[in-house]
């Protein structure tokens, strides 16, 4: 897994073609119950995390031992590419439409619509984390909380245990941008 962490996403290509090719076992976890998968979210490489996803649809679906899929991981950093990967979303897929726009449909597969629904030990969903992330990165979280949103509109009502919608932990957290973001989703 070393590879899947070095910056270089060629490498870690390289490194998952490798392993895929002597029949690596991609949901594998370490102690802390981290996949290659988890890996890829966190140090932002989607070319590694689409190539796994591809490999093993099922890969978004395992939490670490916190609870925690993938994609909350890559939310909560605001990395918006490996949130599409991780989707297998394309990358002409925006967030929001332009104003005054419908929202095309967008089809998931089935791993990754559960992915999305997946709660950690405190019943925070990938928008969760993403508002409680918001503070220092409100730009490159807002569009991973908006495509979230536009994706499983339900999220926006899902309560943690301390029974916070994501839109409430944002402002607690004073993430107001990302607030302000699930609140206009919430009402269009």
């Amino acid at each position: 897994m070393a590879l899947v962490r070095n910056p270089g996403a060629d490498s870690a290509a390289e490194c998952i073609e490798l392993l895929r090719s002597i029949g690596s076992d991609f949901l594998l976890a370490d102690n802390a119950g981290f996949t290659a998968l988890h890996y890829a979210a966190m140090t932002g490489n989607a070319k590694a995390a689409r190539q796994i996803v591809k490999l093993v649809p099922a890969a978004v679906t395992v939490c670490d031992k916190t609870g925690s899929p993938p994609i909350s991981l890559a939310v909560s950093s605001g990395k918006i590419a490996v949130v599409r990967a991780l989707l297998s979303l394309e990358d002409g897929v925006e967030a929001s439409p332009e104003s005054g726009e419908a929202a095309a449909p967008i089809a998931l597969s089935e791993e990754a619509a559960v992915s999305l629904t997946l709660a950690d030990a405190e019943g925070n969903t990938a928008l969760h984390y993403a508002s409680a992330s918001g503070a220092g990165k409100a730009g490159s979280v807002v569009p991973c909380a908006q495509l979230l949103a536009r994706l499983r509109p339900e999220l926006l009502t899902t309560l943690n245990v301390a029974r916070l919608a994501p839109a409430d932990l944002a402002i607690v957290c004073g993430n107001n941008q990302v607030a302000e973001a699930l609140l206009e989703a919430a009402s269009s």
